[in-house]
């Protein structure tokens, strides 16, 4: 993201606030590829088709006819289908908004009479719970494994102070977050006072917890993606030079 923004003319700070770390307990996915018995995996993030793939491969899986025919894969979005297929996965449903409630009506449109029908979900540990008790109010039997953590990370000292400085000096215009865990974990750093820096959210549902935490969201992805989240941003730029 910062190397586009800066493409767009912007300087961008790169300020990380969360690391991908393997699960608590990895063998919990395996065991569960092990089953085989799947109508659909889901996939809500590239991060999940990551550990998906690495999990394959651990188990000798990715020379084998894994998954059993007749199992369905439902991806996020373009950047989640885009690694599935780059995994040797076919996403047979892409929805067209990538939130979690879109999933949830795309499955619920495309699968039909739902009940006793097996899913597999592999994700990281705190996201939201609406496709799991969607399809289990539906009727299907779904398996929510931890596949990865977000895992707030600990900055140095020197680097933390240096850009509560600039963000307490009013040197940031924008504050962008890709995910509601890196909401939480910069509000947990920083605090609710952002100096006069503005918001901006790859989505809805980031935006709730950005609101949640004291921030007033300024700018919303209409696609939810860093790409999107990038137009968005140009867009307001551009409209705010026009006024």
């Amino acid at each position: 993201m910062t190397e586009m923004l800066e493409a767009s003319g912007a300087t961008a700070i790169s300020f990380p606030t969360i690391s991908i770390e393997p699960p608590t307990h990895p063998e919990a996915l395996r065991q569960a590829m092990r089953s085989d018995s799947y109508d659909w995996v889901v996939l809500t993030s590239t991060n999940a088709v990551m550990a998906l793939d690495t999990a394959r491969r651990e188990l000798g899986m990715d020379q084998s006819p894994w998954p059993a025919s007749g199992t369905r894969f439902c991806a996020v979005g373009p950047s989640t289908a885009a690694a599935l297929e780059g995994a040797g996965l076919t996403p047979d449903i892409v929805p067209n908004e990538y939130v979690g409630e879109s999933v949830l009506e795309a499955l619920l449109g495309a699968a039909g009479n739902l009940d006793r029908l097996r899913f597999l979900i592999p994700r990281a540990a705190e996201a939201r719970d609406v496709i799991p008790d969607g399809l289990r109010a539906a009727g299907a039997i779904v398996d929510v494994v931890e596949a990865y953590r977000t895992v707030p990370v600990k900055a140095d000292d020197a680097t933390s102070r240096r850009l509560a400085d600039r963000l307490a000096a009013g040197e940031v215009d924008m504050v962008t977050f890709t995910s509601s865990s890196t909401v939480r974990a910069f509000r947990a750093m920083f605090g609710s006072e952002l100096g006069g820096s503005l918001v901006a959210t790859i989505g809805p549902s980031t935006s709730e917890t950005a609101r949640e935490s004291g921030y007033e969201v300024a700018v919303e992805a209409e696609e939810y993606t860093v790409s999107g989240l990038v137009r968005a941003l140009e867009s307001y730029y551009a409209e705010d030079a026009t006024e």
